[in-house]
């Protein structure tokens, strides 16, 4: 329905629709306006390049874009904490372990061992140099042609005062193979090379020093890319912000049904389907 608002103009009654009438609000007065004190009141054009006065030497001059760029604030490099031995590059790991003939030591054949790179590492997940590194996201197997191709790069891209360390043994697991067009049978192959296995999570190698973030993603992204699992790049920021998110998603979980719960009291009968591993690990690895 329409309101209709009675007036009486003149002795004559109007009928007027409330929504004809504007509301206006309370009239605003400028009584604490300040003008320009030079009574300039519309903007002045802006000169297209600044006056020099020739008398006092004044001159154009060129600038460089990096002389003018806004740098961040200065970072120090107070806390940082170098190898103990003094070796900043990356030493070349050997292609092969060494063996003591005199101590009865032999070269062996061993199977792929794929329980080496199943679950996740629960020792080296943590920085000790506190700076930047590579970790392994899942488990793996690094070959010699690996370890030599990133000692070589980053080794040439590593500055003065920068230092990089292996986290990771050097190869210890044989690979066995074929000669191409072998038949079937014969037994196992001879040893092609040896490989380094590691899990999900494991720290593979740190680099440190003055140096800074956009630095380190620079000498370690690209090199993520040469291992045949999942690397990624992280730092000791990184890895304290996951601890803390999940540390808040524990604490702010009210589901009462969670792992832990659901296997303690063997609902559904859960536990004839999970194997030791889920149990272990919790349903995140395999």
């Amino acid at each position: 329905m329409i309101e209709l608002v009675m007036l009486k103009v003149f002795g004559v009654v109007l009928r007027i629709p409330t929504r004809s009438i504007a509301k206006h609000p309370f009239p605003v007065t400028f009584e604490n306006v300040i003008f320009p004190p030079d009574g300039q009141m519309k903007l002045p054009p802006m000169p297209a390049e600044p006056t020099y006065d020739l008398e006092k030497g004044e001159k154009k001059y060129k600038t460089t874009k990096r002389m003018i760029a806004k740098h961040p604030f200065p970072v120090t490099f107070e806390n940082v904490i170098f190898p103990p031995d003094g070796q900043m590059k990356l030493p070349p790991m050997p292609a092969e372990p060494t063996y003591d003939l005199e101590k009865g030591e032999k070269k062996y054949k061993a199977t792929k061992r794929m329980i080496e790179v199943r679950g996740v590492e629960e020792v080296h997940t943590e920085l000790i140099h506190g700076q930047y590194g590579i970790a392994a996201v899942t488990g793996g197997f690094i070959s010699s042609a690996d370890f030599a191709f990133v000692q070589e790069r980053l080794n040439k891209n590593l500055l003065d005062k920068q230092f990089a360390v292996w986290r990771v043994p050097a190869p210890w697991l044989p690979r066995t193979k074929k000669a191409q067009g072998t038949k079937l049978g014969g037994g196992k192959g001879s040893i092609n090379k040896y490989v380094t296995p590691v899990r999900a999570h494991r720290i593979i190698l740190e680099v440190g020093g003055f140096i800074t973030e956009y630095e380190a993603r620079a000498y370690l992204m690209y090199l993520c890319e040469r291992f045949a699992f999942t690397a990624e790049f992280v730092s000791a920021a990184i890895l304290a912000e996951r601890k803390e998110e999940e540390k808040r998603i524990a604490e702010m979980n009210v589901n009462p049904f969670n792992w832990d719960t659901v296997i303690k009291y063997n609902m559904q009968n859960c536990r004839s389907w999970l194997s030791y591993y889920d149990v272990a690990w919790k349903g995140r690895y395999k």
